[in-house]
């Protein structure tokens, strides 16, 4: 994979398990027909697997969009009652109405490269994201210091696993403590900037990491995502 292709799954991922108070919940508007919305806006699929989410069996696609993205947000308004959306935002996280136990949300991002708009979605059973015992931290990346552990998820055929924590510390002093651990820890920074995060590969070459962090409401969101090197082109 990547290292841009990696940094914007990872801040997809956090965003996709992120509260739903975060996220837009979406009713369309009598009369547009069946269809998800992944569907609606043309996605073509590149990326489609089954993830395991705090325990729970779930399903991952990301898929392009030849649409502009504000060609995307004009088609998701005009199927949408009651769309709410900042104009100048680059990016939307909408979640599905209940659907008898299941979470489905997408998020959809601005990226202005081959492609114009990426859509993320996740199909979870709900208990995925219900508040109760916090997920274990991988053992196969440093452990944060963290207030939260929010997410733990794996890509069942990629051997590739993806960590998120909330902290009421900075941005900037989130990164500089788990940038210290990753390092010391033995993975090889290739670059990185304070305010948005890190790419990493180990010694020999063969996986990489990537770290981003957000700002929140509740603080600051990290998101962890090791993968192997070229596995997820």
């Amino acid at each position: 994979m990547t290292s841009p292709v990696a940094f914007r799954l990872a801040l997809a991922l956090a965003l996709l398990a992120a509260g739903a108070s975060q996220a837009i919940v979406y009713t369309l508007r009598p009369g547009t027909g069946a269809g998800t919305l992944y569907e609606r806006l043309g996605s073509r699929t590149v990326l489609e697997d089954d993830i395991v989410v705090n325990g729970h069996k779930g399903g991952l696609r990301v898929g392009t969009s030849s649409l502009a993205f504000a060609d995307a947000v004009a088609t998701i308004k005009a199927l949408l009652v009651d769309y709410r959306h900042s104009a100048g935002a680059r990016s939307l996280l909408l979640e599905e109405p209940s659907r008898k136990g299941r979470v489905v949300r997408h998020y959809v991002l601005s990226v202005g490269n081959a492609f114009d708009t990426l859509v993320f979605s996740v199909d979870l059973p709900a208990q995925a994201l219900a508040k109760g015992r916090e997920p274990v931290w991988p053992r196969r990346l440093p452990t944060p210091h963290a207030d939260r552990v929010g997410l733990v998820l794996s890509l069942a055929g990629r051997d590739a696993l993806f960590g998120s924590f909330v902290s009421g510390q900075s941005v900037s002093t989130v990164f500089r403590d788990y940038d210290a651990r990753l390092q010391e820890a033995g993975w090889k920074k290739l670059s990185g900037h304070p305010r948005g995060g890190a790419v990493y590969v180990d010694r020999k070459m063969r996986e990489m990491v990537t770290f981003a962090v957000l700002e929140g409401e509740a603080g600051t969101r990290a998101a962890v995502f090791l993968a192997s090197v070229g596995g997820m082109k």
